[in-house]
């Protein structure tokens, strides 16, 4: 009964990893005005090896507390509670090494370079990221498990269940003067992680409007000064109580 069926606890990892990946594109030189090129981002798996850290905090048992007062009277009041008599109203810390594959994701991307005039550039680009899979964590505990008290963890799924992310972006480049080059834009950018698996742990707002301006001056044939700023506006999102995807809590608002 409750509380017993909810216990506190603080779950940590850290781990390393290392992994190979690739990027590729071409240019090309369609006409003197205009320019179109295409790049792509292989997919990344990197095995990644750690430690994992839980430090339990158990509620006061009434039952226990009754039958037990006599035997330990200083310690009974405390909230916290152990797995055993040796550490009765002390957090249990537990702590295991454990691994899993971190599947990162592939990207493609297309944009095109089209000069109105000897002094304007314009720019378009449309790229693709596909996040969709790197669809969970699945994380498995090494040498028995990792001990959590009450129970023995052999592995740990977090679930993502992301969508494709597109991003499109536009901009151009006036040459103001023949070393002082103007720089505008703005782009699109969806949002990968959905409702049904929001938490803090990755809290991506949604989808992204930006607008970017700099400059860019020649002081000298081998010096350039160039600044850069960016405004970024993000959608609000509204998560419900409802419509988690299974076995996950997803934290409402």
């Amino acid at each position: 009964d409750y509380p017993i069926n909810a216990f506190y606890g603080d779950y940590r990892m850290e781990g390393n990893g290392f992994g190979f990946g690739a990027n590729a594109g071409v240019l090309w030189k369609a006409s003197d005005k205009l320019t179109v090129g295409f790049s792509g981002q292989t997919p990344i798996s990197i095995p990644m090896n750690g430690t994992a850290e839980m430090t339990m905090a158990w509620p006061i048992n009434p039952q226990r507390q009754s039958t037990e007062g006599s035997l330990y009277p200083d310690r009974v009041r405390s909230f916290f509670v152990g797995v055993n008599d040796e550490v009765l109203s002390e957090p249990s810390y537990f702590k295991q090494d454990y691994k899993y594959d971190l599947d990162l994701p592939a990207s493609i991307g297309a944009g095109i370079g089209y000069a109105a005039s000897d002094r304007l550039l314009l720019a378009f680009d449309l790229s693709m990221t596909f996040w969709s899979a790197a669809d969970s964590w699945n994380i498995a505990f090494i040498n028995g498990g990792l001990q959590a008290g009450v129970d023995t963890l052999s592995s740990l799924s977090v679930p993502f269940g992301w969508d494709d992310q597109i991003r499109v972006s536009a901009g151009g480049e006036y040459m103001a003067k023949e070393n002082l080059a103007v720089r505008g834009g703005f782009y699109y950018d969806g949002g990968a992680a959905v409702d049904s698996t929001f938490s803090p742990n990755f809290p991506d707002v949604g989808d992204r409007i930006g607008l970017t301006a700099g400059f860019s001056y020649m002081v000298a044939p081998n010096w350039e000064l160039s600044a850069a700023q960016e405004i970024a506006f993000a959608s609000e999102r509204d998560i419900a109580q409802s419509g988690a995807m299974d076995g996950v809590v997803v934290f409402p608002g």
